[in-house]
């Protein structure tokens, strides 16, 4: 029998993965046999594992080779040549918003504001030395990653932005995502699929708030693209599963043991802020945001975004 080809989910960090990929899990799940928590960690997988004849081999991730993606450099068109891309965006302004308080709130690794935040420009000469020793699986195998790499990294990042991060945080991995801060990754990111949506085998782009304004008919459409067949009860009963107030349960009692959803310090994550599930809100930015910064979004966003995703392009 031929092995499928797998589809690939991708997002912009912040626009809705977790929610979405809780309610292909259930689905996958129920027509699986299946436990709900292997089926959230099979989505991940790039080196897929045997197929399963009743569900296709769908990969969510945010990118491969991600980092170059949100820095603008070159993207991976090799490996996502003639694949089929289901790309899920969201309003860059909520995105900001639940991006900011992630490594504010939940890791602790941020010290500037969110106007700060937004503006932030990445040391661009660290680039290349900090993705070499990121993605260098030589390094990883002998386990010199979290003893030597990365507080290494973290030195190299301390020292070019130290007016955005905590000192003296030890070595946690979170601050060698520096490269995904800011207005301007998003831009790039979300540009970079549309650039080359004609390399693409197929390509769609699903709406975060078209999903939360219409769950059931926009998730529908987003199994049929998935190619996914099942029938109308379980859609409804995965959107139930993946409710807000469900998520918010499952994270707070750790039901579920996946990292994207599970605390494993509960202790630091009183906080509504700390949370995975923070708000998932549509236009939740309106109460963070200054009138000065949200203009001036605008502004970036109207002369700089494809117009692909016209909807977030305020006059």
């Amino acid at each position: 029998m031929k092995k499928r080809k797998p589809i690939y989910f991708v997002s912009y960090p912040k626009s809705g993965r977790t929610w979405i990929t809780m309610m292909l899990a259930y689905i996958q799940a129920k027509m699986t046999g299946q436990e709900i928590d292997a089926c959230l960690y099979n989505f991940g997988v790039y080196k897929s594992k045997k197929d399963d004849l009743n569900f296709p081999k769908i990969i969510i991730d945010h990118a491969f080779k991600e980092e170059y993606i949100y820095q603008g450099k070159k993207f991976p068109l090799d490996f996502y040549k003639n694949r089929k891309i289901l790309l899920l965006a969201r309003d860059p302004k909520d995105v900001l918003v639940s991006h900011y308080h992630f490594f504010k709130n939940r890791y602790g690794i941020i010290k500037s504001d969110i106007n700060d935040f937004i503006k932030f420009k990445y040391n661009k000469k660290y680039f290349y030395i900090t993705t070499f020793l990121t993605n260098n699986n030589i390094l990883k195998y002998f386990g010199f990653f979290n003893f030597i790499i990365c507080p290494f990294l973290n030195f190299i990042h301390n020292k070019a932005h130290k007016d955005i991060f905590i000192d003296n945080i030890g070595k946690s991995k979170y601050r060698m995502y520096a490269e995904r801060f800011g207005l301007e990754t998003i831009v790039n990111y979300l540009n970079s699929w549309v650039e080359n949506k004609n390399s693409f085998a197929d390509f769609r782009i699903f709406y975060y708030e078209d999903i939360r304004k219409e769950p059931f008919l926009s998730f529908k459409q987003m199994l049929e693209f998935l190619e996914i067949k099942c029938e109308d009860y379980l859609i409804k009963e995965a959107i139930e599963f993946a409710s807000f107030e469900n998520m918010r349960k499952i994270e707070l009692e750790g039901s579920i043991k996946w990292e994207d959803l599970y605390l494993t310090k509960k202790e630091n994550f009183v906080q509504q802020n700390f949370l995975m599930t923070r708000k998932g809100q549509v236009g939740s930015y309106k109460e963070e945001l200054s009138q000065e910064m949200s203009e001036y979004i605008d502004n970036y966003i109207r002369d700089r975004l494809n117009n692909e995703f016209i909807r977030y392009k305020r006059a």
